[in-house]
């Protein structure tokens, strides 16, 4: 039996971050990982903005290293013959808060789970979670690793395990959940001899659109959106993802001599809210307490102020004023985006939906590339218009 002050359930960003803020409070603290803390994510964007207390963890030149800006993206034809291409050339090439870049999920969390090591948290990964029972006088877990069992008590337990939500569903909390869009989402990761992509490139298929983005040197990630109408959903993943690959000869030859490292993975498709984020002794954290539309919620934002909010407010001994921080949280977030569309130029509006994984990306950024090609000037909410025409008509 081990006694701990807090477990962590889950060893991405929200977890990391949560387990390396309250062991420099001096919590003892468990990060219990079903993987070795490295899985494999889409490439992602972020508005490069740490929080106060995410700088302290001492990290912050290692974080530094997992970014790069975004500079280059090119929309072409599924045969590669026509293309219209954005490159945004930046002189001091350096990267200041604010600014948008590309996140190396795989490197980011690796870094900010070894910085939650350093503080003193306890890392058990490759472990199956058996059994959590939650009580008025503490938490008692139980892992299996490498065939033996291991029991927890804490005073404390953290669910940042992401979109599985273990805790939302353990306790049988109340939820909200809608569908995002229309549309079919996978992808995976493939090995190739050298880079055959510079920066990110989005091909048009049929009813959607396939995604190309470098990793590293050698490694690209692959994925498609598809419509519904097109897609046999009782499919496997790597069926559907074959199909839209199939879709484009650009692609195909792309990844011709390719060796795929990733299983294909379905992208969720839906929007689901957890209502009671927290409780006397416990917290959710991350997509475990909410896995919005992206269009609205920046995923890292969001990992990195509910896991600083779990840590000040364990501290605190304030469930509800988790929940409320959190509510509020989101719908600032909501209310942001609106501004912006209402109120910034196109520079920042680019700057605002530049992640081609969203679907509403994809026609606003082209109506951007071709308002420059013509030079003529589109007044913003004529684009935003148009952009959205774009996508409904591309869903079904």
């Amino acid at each position: 039996m081990r006694e701990v002050d807090v477990v962590v359930l889950g060893a991405g960003i929200g977890g990391s971050v949560a387990a390396g803020l309250m062991s420099r409070e001096g919590y003892r603290v468990a990060i219990i990982s079903q993987d070795a803390g490295t899985k494999n994510h889409l490439p992602e964007s972020w508005d490069y903005k740490p929080l106060h207390r995410i700088t302290n963890l001492g990290s912050g030149e290692k974080i530094l290293s997992t970014l790069k800006k975004q500079s280059h993206c090119c929309f072409c034809s599924a045969d590669g013959r026509r293309s219209v291409e954005m490159t945004v050339t930046d002189v001091q090439n350096k990267i200041e808060i604010g600014d948008l870049v590309q996140v190396d999920r795989n490197q980011f969390d690796r870094v900010l789970l070894e910085s939650a090591l350093e503080a003193g948290a306890k890392f058990f990964p490759m472990s199956t979670l058996e059994r959590c029972e939650i009580s008025s006088s503490g938490v008692a877990t139980c892992i299996s690793k490498g065939g033996e069992l291991h029991e927890f008590t804490s005073s404390f337990i953290i669910d940042a395990t992401g979109k599985r939500a273990f805790l939302s569903n353990h306790l049988k909390l109340p939820t909200r959940e809608e569908t995002l869009d229309t549309r079919v989402a996978c992808f995976s990761h493939f090995e190739t001899p050298a880079s055959k992509v510079d920066g990110i490139r989005i091909v048009a298929i049929e009813g959607g659109y396939l995604f190309c983005i470098p990793i590293s040197d050698q490694k690209l990630s692959v994925g498609c959106v598809l419509a519904e109408r097109l897609v046999d959903l009782s499919a496997s993943p790597e069926k559907i993802f074959g199909f839209a690959i199939s879709l484009s000869p650009y692609v195909t030859e792309l990844l011709a001599g390719a060796k795929r490292v990733l299983p294909v993975i379905p992208a969720k498709n839906t929007q689901k809210i957890c209502l009671e984020p927290a409780g006397p002794r416990y917290r959710l954290v991350g997509d475990a307490a909410a896995f919005l539309d992206p269009f609205f919620c920046p995923g890292i934002d969001f990992a990195l102020f509910s896991a600083e909010q779990a840590a000040l407010t364990i501290e605190e001994d304030s469930a509800l004023g988790y929940q409320r921080a959190i509510m509020d949280w989101l719908e600032e977030s909501k209310r942001s985006v609106y501004q912006k569309m209402e109120n910034s130029e196109w520079g920042a509006i680019m700057r605002l939906f530049a992640d081609p994984h969203l679907p509403f990306t994809l026609p606003l950024m082209l109506t951007q590339a071709f308002t420059q090609i013509v030079g003529a000037e589109i007044p913003l909410n004529v684009g935003i218009k148009a952009a959205r025409r774009a996508y409904d008509l591309s869903s079904y």
